[in-house]
């Protein structure tokens, strides 16, 4: 339903735990390579707060101004890239505002420029067509009660092209999902959710015209 490998499927207890496990995840397993990264002020608060946090501990982060109608510019972000930026974390619909971000312009400066590119997708799903097997993103977060689905549920996709995308656990313990979250697995939750994206995508049309 998303176009990705069942591999590529971290699930999580919801999209806030998703954007920690994609945000510290990723800037704690590159800091060798780096100690930058790029977000914009008006994210949720889920990936804002990560923000803060990994910049008391001495990662600098550049804050992008978004443009009046709320989007943020492929070329603002194209003038903030640097040799040492890490990670680059933009949502794909905006929480309050419901503009869209262009993925797909905004994927392919992190592409060109080899920095991993994380998605909160939670207020995107169901609302618009997401192909992960062509759009450049490299780690999206979405959330189960969003799209009427359990609460409680959430997945993170993390792709397998290469470069692979490495990053570090926040749970350590049995080692499930391939190590990246460990945790007895929601099972009767995560079928909730798979019922309501296959529900969203058959109504899709219609819903995002309303």
């Amino acid at each position: 339903l998303l176009g990705c490998d069942v591999r590529e499927l971290v699930f999580t207890s919801g999209a806030t735990e998703a954007n920690n496990l994609a945000i510290k995840g990723v800037a704690e397993a590159l800091a060798g390579c780096g100690r930058h990264l790029i977000t914009s002020p008006i994210e949720h608060k889920a990936v804002v707060d990560c923000f803060k946090v990994l910049e008391q501990q001495g990662f600098e982060v550049s804050w992008l101004e978004p443009e009046p109608s709320g989007v943020v510019a492929p070329e603002t972000l194209a003038a903030a890239l640097r040799p040492d930026t890490i990670l680059v974390s933009l949502m794909a619909v905006h929480n309050e505002l419901g503009v869209k971000n262009d993925l797909a312009a905004l994927g392919a400066l992190c592409q060109e420029a080899g920095v991993p590119f994380h998605v909160d997708g939670a207020q995107a799903l169901g609302k618009m067509a997401l192909d992960l097997s062509t759009l450049p993103v490299d780690l999206m977060s979405f959330s189960g009660h969003k799209i009427y689905g359990p609460r409680g549920i959430g997945v993170l996709v993390v792709r397998r092209r290469r470069p692979r995308i490495r990053l570090l656990p926040l749970i350590e313990g049995g080692g499930q999902e391939e190590g990246r979250r460990s945790g007895t697995l929601n099972v009767p939750a995560i079928v909730g959710l798979a019922v309501a994206l296959r529900l969203c995508q058959s109504e899709l049309d219609q819903e995002a015209l309303r």
